[in-house]
């Protein structure tokens, strides 16, 4: 059968065992079916094929990153103020100001991303600073790494019996506690969600990668997934990451590490141990 389309005049690294560089590359449908020198694969051509003339320039196989949190990501841009170049306090609570002012019916203002390494004085953001942005709203931000979170007087309120002197005093909670402000976020509607994972896929594709291996939290981001895969609207292939809290779900389905097909599949289990 003749080929779909053939690249000719390239270097084609192949990243096999030998490093071989070709020439050349058959393609039929979303298959590889040839490769080699730029005379042999012209031999897959037929009448109807496709040459594409590469001029020597590059191609190498499709890009996967391994470690992402797609629906993470995909809120971060969607949902919250985006802190990641803030270079003052300041700065981060004119970001966190103007995105309520675009979002005034949001139960939470959320900002993500800042970084205190990065400000003109280096100084952590603290409760105050936020109770300054409201002290009516509950404002909750995340530092880049996501592993602490500063939270205003709103949102500490109702687990202030929770904290300790110093993490009322400051807002400032980390590792397992943040989940005492995360865990009083709204969930997110099914749109919401579609919303926030279709942009980070495609933030992935624009990237210029193929696939994905990603981090899920819950089962409505699995069931999303699957409609996005069975509508055909996954732009990129995604192997995800099981929480181990719902690993009994993955039992009782009978899935195990590579279940599933080219788009979507399951990767590996994630366990946290300390």
């Amino acid at each position: 059968m003749a080929a779909d389309r053939i690249f000719v005049n390239g270097r084609i690294y192949t990243l096999d065992a030998a490093g071989t560089i070709a020439e050349a590359i058959a393609v039929s449908g979303e298959r590889i079916t040839g490769i080699g020198s730029t005379q042999d694969i012209r031999a897959f051509a037929g009448s109807g094929s496709e040459e594409v003339d590469l001029g020597g320039k590059a191609v190498i196989p499709g890009c996967i990153d391994t470690h992402t949190h797609l629906i993470m990501h995909g809120l971060a841009c969607t949902r919250s103020a985006n802190l990641t170049d803030c270079r003052s306090i300041a700065e981060l609570q004119g970001r966190l100001r103007t995105h309520r002012e675009k979002n005034p019916h949001a139960a939470w203002l959320i900002g993500e991303r800042f970084d205190q390494e990065m400000f003109s004085d280096g100084r952590w953001v603290l409760r105050d600073d936020l109770d300054q942005v409201s002290s009516e709203v509950p404002i909750l931000v995340a530092r880049l790494c996501y592993h602490a979170i500063v939270g205003n007087t709103a949102a500490l309120l109702p687990v202030r019996d929770k904290l300790t002197k110093d993490q009322w005093e400051t807002g400032i909670l980390t590792e397992d506690n943040v989940g005492l402000l995360w865990g009083q976020i709204p969930d997110c509607t099914e749109d919401e969600l579609e919303k926030a994972a279709l942009y980070a896929l495609n933030d992935a594709r624009g990237a210029g990668l193929t696939g994905v291996h990603c981090q899920i939290d819950s089962l409505e981001e699995l069931a999303l997934l699957r409609r996005l895969r069975d509508e055909g609207r996954l732009p990129v292939r995604v192997r995800f990451q099981w929480p181990y809290h719902l690993m009994s779900h993955l039992v009782d389905e009978g899935m195990r590490t590579t279940s599933g097909d080219d788009w979507l599949r399951v990767g590996s289990i994630k366990i946290f141990m300390d």
